[in-house]
This record gives structure tokens, C-alpha cells and sequence, in this order.
């Protein structure tokens, strides 16, 4: 195999900084628009805070000289996605922390604002790394006008399934692990897209040597599964009150499968 322009480390702070995207939108939702979930608002901001910090320590890893990280504020042509997007990572976590501060201080109108604010740049990061790729070389995979929709969506949907597990090991919350039907309609969502992503872009890479890390983790076991037990949750509400914590099952299947799919499409791109 080639060497790869983007490895493992990119491919897990690609997941990282969406998961941290989307736990913050989940978050933001809760408080105003959600509001079932409002108890998880809290959690949720601080899943997001922590997964930024994680994906921040990732990127620096890759850049391989962290000290001179500054120098991405200010490289290159001002048309490149690259510095633009410590820029949208940057602000983010400037309103993040604003928001996380407002949100413990019970000061609604801040909070407010700040979320509104962090919504912009979340949805940016969330959505730049599929820029990224689409202009980098010219990879079939990477040039479908779904990847940027699809990446925000994947990164809200592990940010969900991330705070329900969470949720699960948490005394407060633990009922509210069990609402399931948000993560099973984004899944189905997520699951339209990509079948729309290989007509659109054909179907090499569920016939290449990735086809079985996409039809067993992402679809089968990352997809599938899940969403069938996300829509079991109230057959099974004997089961899941005697044994709460088999409501983590179906978010940590959901996180492998939506990783899965960063993997193969960054990877697998390149190969």
C-alpha cells in the first residue's frame, strides 16, 4: 500500500471533532426545541467539550510538530480549507466553553446566545472535513456533493448515541437512554444517503476489499442491528427496566458503524 496523505489519526479526529459537532447541536436542541431531552443538555455540552479536547490532541499528533500548530491560523492560500478550519475549530470551542459556563450559571439569555452562535460553527466543523477531502486529489469517493451532509449527519448521530450511553451509566438520566426513536429516524436518514451516495458515485468501495468492513460494521452491526433495537425499546421495556444498562448496546454499535464509515471513506479512498 501507498503512503497515505491521511491515516488512522485523521480518521479518528474526523470522528472526534463531528461527535463533538453533534453532541453540541444535540445539546443546543434539547435546551429549546427537544425538550424530552432537556435533562441531557448538560452532558451532552460537556461530551462535547471533552471529545473536541481529544480530537484537538489527535490533529496536533498528526501535524507532528504541535508547537508550530499556530501556524495553521495563518498558512497558505486563503481560499484553502485547511487553515479555515482552525478558524471554525477555534471558535467552536470559544463557544462552547461560553455556552457550557452560561448553561451551569442558569443564565438563559447567554446560554441562549452562545448556543446560537456555537450552532453556526459546529455545523462548520462538522461539515469542513468533507471539504477537505473533496480538495485535496481528485478521488471519486470524496467529490459526491452527499459527503458534506452525510459527515454532519454521521457526526450528530455519534454525538447522540455517544450522550445515551452516557445517559445510560447515569441515575438521572437513565430512562431517558431508552428514547430511542431521534437516533433510529437519523440512522434511517443516514442509511438513505449513503444508498443515494453510491448511485451517485458508483459502488467501488462496497465491492473492493472494504466491502466486508462495510457490509458487517457499518450497515449490519453499526446500522442495522441498532436501529432494530432502538425500535424494540418499547417491547423490550420489561427487559431494559430489570437490566438498564443493555440500552447501551445499540448507541455503542452505532458509534463502531458511523467510525466504520469514516474509516472506510477516508482510507478507502485512498487505495
Amino acid at each position: 500500500m501507498h503512503d497515505l496523505a491521511f491515516n488512522w489519526v485523521v480518521v479518528t479526529y474526523f470522528f472526534l471533532g463531528g461527535l463533538s459537532a453533534g453532541s453540541f447541536l444535540f445539546s443546543v436542541a434539547a435546551n429549546y426545541w427537544l425538550t424530552d431531552y432537556k435533562p441531557l443538555a448538560k452532558k451532552a455540552a460537556l461530551v462535547s467539550l471533552v471529545t473536541l479536547a481529544i480530537g484537538m490532541l489527535f490533529l496536533l499528533l498528526d501535524l507532528g510538530q504541535p508547537m508550530r500548530a499556530w501556524r495553521l491560523f495563518f498558512a497558505g492560500n486563503p481560499t484553502a480549507i485547511g487553515p479555515w478550519g482552525t478558524w471554525f475549530l477555534t471558535l467552536f470551542g470559544l463557544a462552547l466553553v461560553a455556552y457550557i459556563w452560561f448553561l451551569y450559571k442558569n443564565n438563559e439569555k447567554r446560554t441562549q446566545q452562545a448556543g446560537y452562535i456555537g450552532v453556526v460553527f459546529a455545523i462548520l466543523v462538522g461539515t469542513y472535513t468533507a471539504f477537505v477531502l473533496q480538495g485535496s486529489v481528485d478521488i471519486e469517493l470524496w467529490n459526491s456533493p452527499l459527503l458534506p451532509f452525510l459527515f454532519l449527519n454521521s457526526g450528530i448521530i455519534s454525538g447522540i448515541a455517544l450522550v445515551l450511553v452516557v445517559a445510560v451509566f447515569s441515575p438521572d438520566t437513565k430512562e431517558l437512554a431508552t428514547k430511542g426513536n431521534l437516533l433510529a429516524g437519523l440512522i434511517v436518514l443516514e442509511l438513505a444517503m449513503l444508498v443515494v451516495e453510491m448511485l451517485v458515485v458508483g459502488a467501488s468501495v462496497v465491492t473492493s476489499s472494504y466491502a466486508t468492513l462495510f457490509w458487517v460494521l457499518e450497515i449490519t452491526f453499526g446500522a442495522l442491528i441498532p436501529l432494530a433495537l432502538l425500535l424494540s425499546y418499547k417491547r423490550m421495556a420489561t427487559q431494559l427496566t430489570a437490566t438498564p444498562y443493555l440500552a447501551a448496546v445499540a448507541p455503542i454499535l452505532v458509534l463502531i458503524g458511523i467510525f466504520t464509515m469514516r474509516y472506510i471513506v477516508v482510507i478507502g479512498g485512498q487505495v
